[in-house]
């Protein structure tokens, strides 16, 4: 008897673990607070909502707003296929074979200068509303082959909480644009700064009225950043911010507080402190529906914490939980593959996730949650062997 999750429509979007390399969950972490990229995905506001939505990408469906965009960078650039965000109209993701030039990714001059090219030759596409001025080189390094150049967004020369824009370049392409810029950024908050021994006391007051003990200000984070906020419509805001770094011994916590310059008011918060690390595994099918089953890493997984916020299993399935574990929601969503399911929504698993064993998703029940977590742990197989065994030319 036929399978059914083999006849309906299940899709999946594997967004090249071959061609690039990301930051791994451990080391987003231990960076503490004073990254400016992803740690967005983290950020809670001072009810426990989300500052940053939780966005489905599409593929390969370019808004009608960015389609002009997107056609003139088809002419410097190999495009194979695009993933989008559609809040923002930004091109999350654009990959093909890109740019070609001989031995590029090994060498930094060429490399770098043809990056800047493409990037800032586009940024109407990549960062819309943004100029070259906006945005600042924070890395161009090499890892397994592939070099990854990076530019901070900024505002004012404020860096943007979760504005970035990179590259991906292997062999003899540049392959790879992704773009997690904040589009139109324009300050909300007016008015002059309060000191900033006001702004800190506000945020101590705040951790201190229920968040912890004895709480203490650790430091001051130098200079003002720029903080994307959710309104009550689905909107973002930008704000004008500090933050300030917030100890308590009970429980020991230590909190970045992000707090208005010109108002005094909390908007952001994130308990920076992590204490174990949760594995977590898939047990899906060794090679078929009806074959022997196998417990495999949440390669890269989506992940919803209680406490510690969004973020995304390493590739060895491990994440971050507070103490010895906390209530979480997996999810069969990551950041090299992304599953897209005709017959229903992604699915979801709500559980505690514990320090002290393996906490394994089984779906095996249930033939089409089955299927979904079964492509979500295969296509990652696939990724991740072809990121070590092809190259750029292999691949396109």
């Amino acid at each position: 008897m036929k399978n059914r999750s083999t006849s309906r429509a299940l899709w999946l979007f594997a967004s090249a673990s071959l061609v690039c390399t990301s930051a791994t969950i451990e080391e987003a972490s231990a960076a503490q607070a004073h990254v400016h990229d992803k740690d967005i995905d983290r950020l809670l506001g001072p009810d426990g909502q989300r500052l940053a939505p939780v966005v489905t990408p599409v593929f390969d469906r370019v808004p009608a707003g960015a389609r002009a965009r997107f056609q003139a960078l088809q002419q410097d650039f190999s495009v194979a296929h695009s993933m989008w965000n559609p809040r923002t109209g930004v091109p999350t993701r654009i990959y093909g074979a890109g740019i070609r030039r001989e031995n590029i990714a090994a060498d930094d001059e060429l490399a770098l200068r043809v990056a800047n090219g493409v990037v800032f030759d586009h940024l109407a596409l990549l960062a819309p509303g943004s100029t070259t001025d906006d945005f600042r080189l924070v890395s161009n390094e090499t890892y397994d082959g592939v070099r990854s150049i990076g530019w901070q967004q900024t505002h004012l020369g404020m860096p943007v909480i979760g504005g970035q824009v990179s590259v991906r370049l292997k062999g003899d392409h540049l392959n790879m644009l992704a773009s997690e810029a904040l589009p139109n950024v324009r300050l909300s908050n007016v008015g002059p700064a309060l000191d900033t021994e006001t702004l800190a006391s506000r945020a101590l007051s705040w951790v201190a009225d229920g968040h912890g003990d004895n709480a203490s200000i650790r430091e001051v984070t130098p200079g003002h950043m720029v903080l994307p906020v959710l309104d009550a419509r689905g909107g973002r805001t930008f704000h004008e911010v500090i933050e300030v770094i917030v100890d308590t011994d009970a429980p020991i916590g230590r909190w970045s507080i992000y707090v208005e310059t010109s108002t005094g008011d909390i908007l952001g918060r994130r308990q920076t402190l992590m204490f174990g690390q949760a594995p977590v595994r898939l047990r899906v099918p060794v090679r078929g529906p009806y074959a022997e089953r196998m417990d495999t890493p949440a390669n890269r997984m989506q992940i919803e914490r209680a406490q510690s916020g969004a973020g995304f299993t390493s590739q060895q399935g491990f994440i971050f939980v507070n103490g010895s574990g906390e209530d979480a929601t997996l999810i069969a969503d990551g950041e090299a593959v992304t599953i897209i399911d005709e017959s229903g929504p992604v699915a979801t698993d709500n559980r505690f996730l514990s320090t002290s064993g393996v906490n394994v998703w089984d779906e095996s029940g249930d033939e089409f949650r089955d299927a979904q977590l079964t492509t979500f742990a295969h296509a990652n197989i696939v990724n991740d062997f072809g990121f070590v065994h092809l190259s750029a030319g292999d691949l396109l």
